[in-house]
């Protein structure tokens, strides 16, 4: 994604939160969020997983009632809950890249860490272990992705798209992580967002795409099909000579 695109993506949501002012409603939403990302980083066993999913209940009622209200209102107090959530991130990935550490081995029971626990939950390992970051705390994929990611998951919780309200950039952004990371067993889901990139960007190697998603799936026979239609096509290159090599091994 070219620099100039992400460029103009942070500035217009740092347009968006500018100001912004929770209410008490809305705090208390907050409050909510950040026992249940607690929660997600210190209950175990089977009392831990009932107390997590008592918590989400409540938040997920409490924010369908707030965005029923006021989507707009909804959607922002998430945006400007993503920036301070990012900021976090950021700061423990940079004190891991300048320390020489090691992403995987973070522990997020460490005080240095209390307030990324606080705004995020277990997204940290979540995304290590999807392969968005990587040991050295680095983004795989563009810098945004985590706060985007933040953002849908937001959205998801009051059971909206996880799309909705997001611009041009933000939308592509999440579209290429969820084609890209997304559980190889999400055929359907990753395709979808093959699918969505392909509208938003004419440019973008749609089928190429198609064919490695059912690739990563297992499902040769139908990555094969792709891949004699992208021959057909007149598509050859070294990409494509590669990929077909890589399907003939598994045969």
């Amino acid at each position: 994604m070219a620099v100039d695109e992400l460029e103009t993506s942070v500035s217009g949501l740092n347009d968006r939160i500018a100001g912004f002012a929770a209410t008490a409603e809305e705090k208390a939403l907050i409050a909510i969020l950040e026992q249940l990302h607690f929660s997600e980083t210190h209950s175990a066993g089977a009392g831990g997983e009932l107390e997590i999913k008592e918590q989400m209940e409540a938040f997920q009622a409490s924010a369908i009632r707030i965005h029923r209200q006021d989507q707009q209102r909804y959607l922002l107090l998430g945006d400007f809950l993503a920036t301070g959530f990012e900021r976090s991130l950021f700061e423990v990935c940079a004190q891991v890249a300048t320390t020489s550490g090691d992403l995987s081995r973070v522990d997020l029971e460490d005080t240095r860490w209390r307030e990324l626990r606080r705004r995020g939950g277990a997204f940290l390992t979540r995304s290590f272990r999807q392969g968005l970051l990587d040991r050295q705390g680095g983004v795989r994929g563009p810098k945004i992705a985590p706060r985007v990611l933040y953002q849908v998951r937001w959205r998801q919780l009051a059971g909206l798209p996880g799309d909705v309200g997001l611009s041009v950039v933000e939308r592509k952004t999440y579209y290429d992580v969820l084609a890209a990371f997304g559980e190889r067993s999400a055929v359907d889901r990753r395709l979808w967002a093959v699918d969505q990139l392909r509208r938003l960007d004419p440019r973008y190697d749609a089928g190429l795409a198609r064919a490695v998603v059912l690739y990563e799936a297992n499902m040769r026979q139908r990555a094969r099909a792709e891949l004699r239609r992208l021959l057909a096509n007149g598509r050859q290159d070294s990409v494509i000579d590669s990929f077909e090599r890589a399907l003939s091994e598994r045969r």
